[in-house]
């Protein structure tokens, strides 16, 4: 297809006298990959608990879990509860938002190779950002 471009461009050039050019094209974008937004999200987060095999899969299983929600607003809201187990703002959760929290909650409980400061330590990890209550 380029070869064809070229001489398109060579004939149309040797007809009018002037120099061949081609046309420039913009270079491609790279694409995201949500995986390694994910993974650079996960090491954020999880990077304290790097050294400890256990701490770092459950800190992964809890982040993972709450990257569950696409939007935004509920992110936030459900990571916040995680850290704090109350809801930001005066507001209760959504069904999907306790949903998401529990799973997180008692998937931490769950763990037997971790302890309650530990599992505290995974909670606190999953929220470090001010509140972004309206009003």
């Amino acid at each position: 297809m380029k070869n064809i471009l070229v001489l398109t461009v060579s004939l149309l050039a040797g007809c009018s006298g002037a120099a061949p050019t081609l046309p420039r094209t913009a270079a491609p974008e790279a694409p995201v990959n949500p995986v390694v937004t994910a993974q650079a999200s996960a090491e954020s987060r999880c990077g304290a608990f790097g050294t400890n095999f256990d701490e770092n899969v459950a800190c992964r299983r809890a982040d993972g879990t709450l990257r569950s929600f696409a939007d935004p607003q509920i992110a936030w809201r459900v990571r916040y509860f995680v850290r704090h187990l109350y809801m930001p703002c005066g507001e209760m959760p959504t069904v999907q938002e306790a949903y998401v929290f529990h799973t997180v909650f008692e998937d931490l409980a769950a763990d037997p190779n971790l302890d309650d400061a530990e599992r505290t330590a995974i909670r606190n990890a999953m929220y470090d950002e001010p509140m972004h209550c309206k009003g």
